[in-house]
């Protein structure tokens, strides 16, 4: 069932107009042929079969209405299925050779993006590419509420350059979280419990004023987070009145769709005694899990008593 499955989507994703640009990846390093993203989430959509690029890469710099709608003759347009077609803002450009070339392209989600609740294989919209103005291959896009993903080593956007620089080459993907130092969380740099962190997410969807006299912008809807503190444990979505959870502070006005989360570090609950992380069989010994209504997705760090 699950081989039908995946040859029904696949069947949906192949483009009828002649250049048959199809999708060979799309997101955070995880193949998909499903195209759904988030209002103002910033996402990497990899195309194959795009003729008469370059090789090579290239950056878009923000301006005052934020960033270009063109990059090297390419542009996006997305629809909720209802209305006219928004421009998707484009950061960077890459080409790669080989057998099959492929052109990856930066893309933040226009923010005007309505969103539906419908189910996954009900697609509710399109996402066109075009070469110079024309047309070049159109796919099913499916607009959620929230498409959540915490900042890591691996991601491929290339934004924290700067702040990983000093974080040690592994096999695993380190995430984003900054303790008061303004340092990377590793096994060899953990946080302590009371602690304050800041992690750096994608995916939470449009923003809204906050009513207070700072007017900060901040998510429309709510999240949850969630703390196991449990050697290498994974996500978990948070359910309020079950464990450890808390509500976010959220700031939100990053260039390219970026979001930053705040929080306090727990205590363990009592009885748990808490292995510190060895950086091989324990790499994390606190995993935090942030939950909106489409998506959740957890970062895990090292913490010491």
């Amino acid at each position: 069932m699950a081989t039908l499955l995946r040859a029904i989507v696949f069947s949906f994703f192949v483009s009828t107009l002649p250049a048959q640009v199809t999708v060979a990846n799309l997101g955070y390093r995880i193949p998909s042929n499903v195209i759904s993203a988030a209002p103002g989430q910033m996402v990497v959509i990899s195309f194959a079969n795009v003729t008469g690029k370059p090789r090579g890469s290239f950056n878009n710099l923000p301006g005052p209405s934020g960033y270009p709608l063109q990059i090297n003759g390419l542009s996006i347009k997305v629809t909720d299925g209802g209305a006219a077609p928004l421009d998707a803002g484009l950061i960077a450009y890459r080409r790669t050779d080989g057998p099959k070339p492929v052109t990856s392209l930066t893309v933040v989600i226009p923010t005007q993006l309505a969103v539906h609740s419908s189910g996954w294989f009900a697609f509710t919209g399109s996402l066109t590419l075009s070469d110079n103005g024309v047309v070049i291959a159109e796919f099913p896009f499916r607009p959620v509420p929230d498409n959540v993903h915490f900042l890591n080593s691996c991601d491929e956007t290339g934004i924290f350059v700067s702040i990983l620089v000093d974080v040690p080459t592994v096999s695993d993907c380190i995430p984003v979280v900054i303790n008061k130092s303004a340092l990377v969380t590793t096994s060899a740099n953990p946080i302590r419990p009371g602690d304050g962190v800041a992690a750096y997410l994608y995916g939470l969807g449009a923003v809204e004023l906050r009513d207070d006299p700072f007017r900060r912008p901040e998510p429309v809807q709510s999240f949850d987070l969630h703390f196991d503190y449990r050697p290498n444990a994974p996500a978990s979505r948070a359910v309020p009145g079950y464990g450890l959870t808390s509500k976010p502070f959220f700031a939100v006005g990053f260039p390219g769709g970026l979001y930053q989360v705040n929080f306090f570090v727990p205590p363990p609950p009592p009885g748990i005694d808490l292995p510190e992380c060895d950086g091989t069989t324990i790499r994390s010994n606190l995993t935090v899990t942030l939950s909106g209504l489409n998506s959740f997705d957890s970062a895990s760090f090292c913490v010491r008593r």
